[in-house]
């Protein structure tokens, strides 16, 4: 089925790293606001948590958008996973 309609996987990673994107962004944006949030939420050390957020969020999307076509052709060769 992957072979029949390549870019549906393609077009799924694009979404979900668009989501990770704009959140991050979005945090990057306003940080005073989500940082204001997490420490209402009785979390300690509410700057480290936002950065760590920011970090996540932007680097996850990105390595989605960079790796996640290389990632994917390296589980179907079958090299680190067997079928």
């Amino acid at each position: 089925m992957l072979n029949k309609t390549p870019y549906i996987g393609a077009g799924g990673r694009f979404l979900i790293a668009a989501l990770f994107l704009i959140s991050g962004l979005g945090k990057i944006a306003a940080p005073a606001m989500t940082q204001a949030y997490i420490a209402s939420a009785g979390l300690p050390f509410p700057l480290l948590a936002l950065l760590i957020a920011i970090v996540i969020e932007v680097g996850g999307g990105i390595l989605l958008l960079v790796f996640g076509n290389k990632i994917l052709k390296v589980r179907e060769d079958g090299k680190f996973f067997r079928r």
